[in-house]
């Protein structure tokens, strides 16, 4: 089975031009929670185990909208924000384990790596596969380094790479996406407008994230708009992202299509199998990977690890 079976027909054509942005190393890679889970938790999930630690009542948790989450995070921080943080890096302390996906994403010439993910993943895939890539994390997000293969930790880190901040709590997104008061709206914004990106695993529907991205899609068509007047050669970076096709709820898969369309983003669905291993297949064929044997694979979504050095 090629990896172009797993993508759904009508996307076919769309992923092959991915494909070619992919292997000249005209594109960035934006990667979300949904790649690490299984070793961590997703969001809501992370939630749960926080209000649980702090002592904050988690019976809206299972029932509010994604969205709101922040708010219930931000409960936590008041109660106590020198044991919110602490909790927080043990939730987010460095597995054993990283999910074999990140390896190939690494070996794929990718111009950088972007996420919004608080573990190390990322960051010890690709410094693993490329010993001379830097780690940038919020607040510090120097947009001139977005380039050789480097990473960009967008709401931090707790990791010692790290500047021990985070974009968790509805204050912290309030702060993080105040163009007065932090790098990261003007950094989306660039990052937006002027390069081809590949979103993975990833959601994008926190409000701040939302308006943002809103807000930078009519500036966006504005400028295409005026830049087509006087050069009929003008060319949009096309970026995409990857989704899980729903076999379940044809409404839903629909209504994510629409989301993210009106992002200005190009959506290709795929068939996710487990645990998004569906992914993993497609970039396992896309890549020539070879991973000398480091403790040994555990399964074969993940990779053990034995001590890997800055």
């Amino acid at each position: 089975m090629s990896w172009i079976d797993l993508i759904k027909k009508e996307d076919q054509s769309v992923a092959k031009e991915l494909f070619s942005s992919v292997t000249k190393g005209k594109i960035v890679a934006f990667v979300g929670s949904g790649l690490s889970y299984g070793i961590y938790d997703n969001w809501r999930e992370t939630v749960k185990k926080l209000c649980q630690r702090m002592r904050v009542n988690l019976e809206d948790v299972n029932n509010i909208p994604q969205e709101r989450l922040p708010e219930k995070v931000e409960e936590c921080k008041r109660r106590d924000p020198i044991n919110y943080h602490k909790i927080l890096k043990e939730i987010f302390s460095p597995k054993t384990q990283i999910r074999k996906i990140y390896f190939y994403l690494a070996e794929l010439p990718f111009e950088a790596y972007l996420t919004f993910n608080f573990d190390n993943s990322l960051a010890e895939a690709v410094k693993l596969k490329n010993r001379s890539a830097n780690v940038f994390s919020y607040p510090d997000l120097p947009i001139l380094k977005l380039k050789r293969k480097n990473v960009f930790y967008l709401h931090g880190t707790l990791e010692s790479f790290g500047h021990n901040e985070i974009v968790f709590s509805s204050s912290e997104f309030e702060k993080a996406y105040d163009f007065e008061r932090s790098l990261l709206p003007s950094f989306l914004q660039h990052l937006v407008m002027y390069k081809q990106i590949l979103f993975l695993g990833i959601g994008l529907k926190e409000i701040p994230i939302k308006k943002l991205f809103g807000a930078i899609q009519s500036i966006k068509n504005e400028v295409i708009e005026k830049t087509r007047r006087v050069a009929s050669t003008f060319k949009v970076p096309l970026s995409f992202i990857l989704l899980p096709e729903s076999r379940d709820n044809e409404n839903e898969s629909s209504n994510d299509r629409a989301y993210y369309e009106s992002m200005g983003l190009t959506v290709i669905e795929f068939k996710p199998k487990e645990n998004y291993s569906g992914l993993d297949y497609i970039f396992k064929e896309w890549t020539s990977l070879r991973i000398e044997p480091i403790s040994g694979f555990q399964s074969e979504e993940a990779v053990e690890l034995g001590g890997i050095n800055e």
